[in-house]
């Protein structure tokens, strides 16, 4: 893909508790074909507020303000998995 390429689609996404996140990161993203999962470091974040997100990223993937755009940059030099 060119650097100013950017593919867009809808897609799912949602954030999970897990105690898999490797060692030294809070937080992962594991994404797939059609879906973006964000895997959290348990203790990191309370499950309230992981439902309260789920719920706003589920509104904003049905309505489509959310699409998964891909690109080349990998923030903070943490590439998804």
């Amino acid at each position: 893909m060119a650097d100013s390429e950017v593919r867009t689609g809808s897609a799912q996404a949602r954030i999970m508790l897990t105690d898999l996140v490797p060692e030294g990161r809070t937080m992962v993203e594991i994404v797939s074909d059609d879906e973006t999962v964000i895997c959290v470091r348990r203790g990191e974040m309370s499950e309230a507020l992981v439902e309260e997100w789920n719920d706003h990223l589920a509104h904003a993937t049905r309505s489509g303000c959310w699409l998964r755009a891909e690109t080349d940059e990998r923030p903070g030099g943490r590439p998804p998995i």
